[in-house]
């Protein structure tokens, strides 16, 4: 048996995402909730496996839903980071977890992925043309 680390399941196991128009991009190296980045233009999706918690979670950007920081913080902002301020000013996109009302079973990655896999096709398919 071959052993292959977490970062090379969630890319092997949600490769299919690809055929939705997103790509691999990266590895978000982290001990507790390792995870995996595929993104379609201004879209990123997070697909990652949390130790603590025992879970898999799929977080989605939403590009056509910004959030934008109050008064308060753009003046913060200005003051501490004045280049990154049209970043703001622009608004930042908001953050959605595709599996928060969804009852997942199992304790281990392997007991979920096939649960999840499904749940995130089944999101692309209506959301994303292929």
């Amino acid at each position: 048996m071959i052993f292959k680390n977490i970062y090379e399941k969630i890319q092997n196991d949600f490769g299919f995402v690809n055929n939705y128009g997103f790509y691999y991009e990266h590895d978000f190296k982290h001990s507790v909730h390792p995870s995996a980045v595929f993104k379609k233009g201004l879209i990123l999706m997070q697909i990652g496996y949390n130790y603590e918690n025992h879970k898999i979670f799929v977080i989605l950007s939403d590009p056509n839903e910004n959030r934008y920081p109050n008064k308060e913080n753009l003046d913060k902002i200005a003051k501490l980071d004045p280049e990154r301020l049209e970043l703001f000013n622009k608004g930042i996109p908001k953050f959605k977890n595709l599996l928060d009302k969804e009852i997942i079973l199992g304790k281990k990655y392997d007991e979920q992925v096939d649960s999840v896999k499904l749940i995130v096709l089944n999101y692309l398919k209506s959301n994303y043309l292929m």
